[in-house]
């Protein structure tokens, strides 16, 4: 679980305002996306990597 609230602070951090799943298993938009579909894209897996190594 440190690594998924890793991520989601990553994400949060970078501009995609997303609020994680109490489980573990995902997370949902908190509002409107701000970034384009290939920014969101690229922060995704940005903190993805970042997040599980």
């Amino acid at each position: 679980m440190d690594d998924f609230r890793k991520e989601i602070k990553c994400l949060n951090d970078g501009g995609l305002k997303v609020k994680g799943l109490a489980d573990g298993s995902g997370w949902n938009y908190d509002g409107v996306p701000g970034l384009t579909q290939a920014q969101e894209d690229t922060l995704r897996r940005r903190c993805e990597l970042g997040a599980y190594r």
